[in-house]
């Protein structure tokens, strides 16, 4: 198999772990800890629910947005020099910090909501995501491979699908 075709493999199946944590994300009818409602996938699965689709639909409808940029971006970096650009990594890291600061100012609204169970699962995967961030990015700038830029991209696409900005809001399906 030649590098380009490995490249396309490794971007699929990046696309196809990004694509099923945003379906995960919206799975239940309600947030929970292992579907807590991921805002970028969230609208776009509102847009769709407005059809007839079947809720399997409706959670990859809204997870495609996710996907394409995803590849955009993979794509991109796989055909020219595996460098991760700074434009990149301010984009990200503003993500983050943006995401520190929705955390901070939703926690208490989240807690009255969904419980300090709920919401402390939530930081501790969005911890995780954002301790595993610049370590990626390290071992990239280290090992510079094709590999180690997938798997950057990949960290933060699956961050960003599932649980970069979780809903904290009730529930529109809850009762009032």
């Amino acid at each position: 198999m030649s590098t380009n075709q490995v490249r396309v493999l490794l971007a699929l199946a990046g696309a196809l772990i990004v694509c099923a944590l945003g379906m995960l994300s919206v799975s239940s009818l309600a947030p929970k800890i292992y579907a807590p409602f991921s805002i970028p996938v969230l609208f776009p699965a509102i847009f769709a629910s407005m059809t007839q689709f079947s809720h399997l639909t409706i959670s990859v409808i809204g997870s495609v947005p996710m996907v394409l940029v995803y590849l955009v971006w993979v794509m991109r970096g796989s055909r020219e020099d595996v460098e991760i650009s700074n434009a990149s990594v301010l984009v990200i890291t503003a993500t983050a910090l943006i995401s520190v600061i929705y955390h901070a100012a939703y926690f208490q609204q989240g807690m009255a909501t969904y419980g300090i169970a709920h919401v402390l699962a939530i930081c501790a995967i969005n911890l995780l995501a954002l301790i595993s961030l610049p370590i990626g990015y390290w071992h990239h700038y280290k090992h510079h491979s094709i590999y180690t830029y997938m798997f950057f991209y990949l960290i933060y696409f699956s961050w960003l699908s599932f649980s970069a900005f979780p809903w904290f809001a009730p529930s529109v399906s809850s009762p009032p």
